[in-house]
C-alpha cells in the first residue's frame, strides 16, 4: 500500500515538473523545492523518495536494467567525493545566475534529469543520489537531524542485507552484525522496510533532545 502511495505521488509529482517545464515556470518548482528542505528536518527526504522527477525518471530505467540483469560499472573512487554534489550545486547556481543575465533559457532541471538518467545506465542509482545530485546534498543536511526516518529494530536484526541491497541510496551498513541506516543518506523511500524478512525495520520519531 505504501508503495503504491509513493508511485502514484512521484508520478503526480513527476507530471506536474513536465507542466512547469512546458509552460517556463521552474522558478516554482525551485520554491517547492526550497519548502521541502524545510520538512527535511521533520519528515527526512522525503523530497528524494516521494518526489524528485529525477528519481521517478531514474527508477523504470533502475528496473530493466535489473530485469534483464544489465551489469553496470563499479563506481569510481574519483566519484565517491563528498565534494562532488556541492561543486555540481555551485555550476548550477552560476549557470542559472548567468542565463538570467544573458536572458538565455537553460533547462538546467532538465540536465539534471538527463544525467540521472544517463548515469543509471552506467552505474547503480545510489551514484547519482549519493555522490553527485546537487538537490541531494541540501536535503542530506537537513535529513540528518530529521525528526522522523526509518530506522532498525536492532533487537530482531539478523544483519541478513538484503535491506542493503534493496536500497538505492547506499544508505544502510552493516555494523556489528546489525543493519543501521544513515538518516543524512536516506531517501525515504520505504524500500528497506518493504525487503526486510524480519519486520525490523519503520518510520518512526527520534527525539532531538
Amino acid at each position: 500500500m505504501k508503495n503504491a502511495a509513493r508511485v502514484i505521488s512521484q508520478i503526480a509529482f513527476f507530471i506536474i515538473f513536465i507542466v512547469l517545464i512546458l509552460q517556463a515556470r521552474m522558478h516554482i518548482w525551485l520554491i517547492f523545492f526550497g519548502a521541502t528542505l524545510l520538512a527535511a528536518v521533520f519528515l527526512g527526504r522525503i523530497y528524494c523518495g516521494w518526489i524528485c522527477p529525477i528519481h521517478t525518471g531514474m527508477r523504470p530505467i533502475n528496473w530493466l536494467a535489473k530485469k534483464i540483469g544489465y551489469k553496470r560499472l563499479r563506481v569510481p573512487r574519483i566519484l565517491k567525493s563528498r565534494v562532488l554534489p556541492w561543486i555540481m550545486l555551485g555550476l548550477m547556481v552560476i549557470v542559472i545566475i548567468m542565463s538570467r543575465l544573458a536572458r538565455v533559457n537553460v533547462p538546467i532541471l532538465l540536465l539534471i534529469l538527463a544525467l540521472g538518467a544517463l548515469l543509471t545506465l552506467i552505474f547503480q542509482p545510489e551514484v547519482f543520489h549519493t555522490y553527485i545530485c546537487p538537490y541531494g546534498a541540501l536535503q542530506g543536511l537537513a535529513g540528518r537531524i530529521a525528526r522522523k526516518s526509518y530506522r532498525v529494530d536492532k533487537k530482531n536484526c539478523d544483519g541478513c542485507s538484503i535491506c542493503k541491497a534493496a536500497c538505492e541510496a547506499e544508505a544502510i551498513a552493516i555494523k556489528n552484525g546489525k543493519a543501521d541506516i544513515h538518516k543524512g543518506v536516506c531517501l525515504q523511500c520505504g524500500l528497506c522496510e518493504q525487503s526486510c524478512p524480519q519486520d525490523t525495520i519503520s518510520y518512526r520519531t527520534d527525539r532531538w533532545f
